[in-house]
């Protein structure tokens, strides 16, 4: 992996990740480099089901060999581009906007979600029960 702002961790998953290709499948990484650029696929996941379907390769396996392949366009040090590349259904981006408030500009409820008692315990503040219809 090249992604500088690896921790230890992580190095040390991904080489194992490397590791492993070679011990279960036979073939090194340039060996699946090259696999991996033969695919007609263009998009991630697309290229994911190919490796899959077509050489038994999984999601770990397939992720590292497409990386290498092909690199990334995303990197955690540019979240504005991860944000627009993940959220960009109309719809969803409104959910994210309502959401990704900092945490000082939240603004507050008009409702408490709990009431103390006078014996120190939290009851729930629940809407009033409809009252009208008879219990049979």
């Amino acid at each position: 992996m090249s992604e500088p702002n690896l921790t230890e961790r992580q190095q040390k998953w991904f080489a194992s990740v490397q590791a492993s290709l070679e011990r279960n499948t036979g073939k090194s990484l340039a060996d699946w480099v090259a696999i991996a650029r033969t695919c007609p696929e263009t998009g991630h996941r697309a290229r994911l089901k190919w490796l899959k379907d077509n050489h038994g390769l999984l999601q770990n396996h397939g992720s590292h060999v497409l990386s290498e392949a092909f690199g990334s366009t995303m990197s955690w040090q540019e979240p504005g581009k991860l944000i627009e590349a993940l959220w960009v259904d109309p719809a969803s981006r409104e959910i994210f906007e309502a959401i990704d408030v900092p945490p000082g500009r939240r603004a507050k409820s008009s409702r408490p979600l709990a009431k103390a008692t006078r014996r120190g315990r939290a009851r729930c503040s629940s809407p009033p029960r409809d009252r009208s219809r008879a219990a049979s």
